[in-house]
């Protein structure tokens, strides 16, 4: 792992916390984690880290660390509004189910335009109906 990739892992655990000690407060819940204890928690590997954490789907390589979609934000929307206000790149994965965050995690730092993820899950699918050999 790069300098670069552990600089990024530590921009995300302070977005995690930043984010999730707002998505807490709405909720109604307290928020008792710190940076460090997500740091210590996200194991990259060679190229970076992609994964779900509390709901939320996160990206760190050598270049950028994001949020890229929360499955349990308090309301439609409330992840895209809390990066509009912390200046954080408004990346959008479509939610296409767990096929799809596979093959997101599989091919992390590869970004793809929708279209070639949608094909490279609609072919998952087919394999795995054993429609392809």
């Amino acid at each position: 792992m790069t300098s670069a990739t552990k600089t990024n892992i530590k921009k995300l655990a302070t977005k995690l916390v930043s984010y999730l000690t707002e998505r807490a407060r709405v909720e109604g819940v307290p928020m008792e984690l710190d940076a460090e204890w997500f740091r210590r928690h996200i194991h990259p590997n060679a190229t970076g880290y992609a994964g779900l954490v509390f709901g939320i789907h996160i990206h760190a390589d050598a270049d950028t660390s994001f949020l890229i979609r929360d499955e349990q934000e308090p309301r439609p929307g409330f992840l895209e509004d809390w990066k509009k206000r912390h200046g954080d790149p408004a990346v959008f994965i479509p939610d296409l189910g767990p096929k799809g965050d596979a093959l997101f995690t599989a091919h992390v730092g590869q970004w793809m335009r929708r279209e070639d993820m949608e094909l490279m899950l609609a072919a998952a699918r087919a394999d795995d109906a054993g429609m392809l050999n």
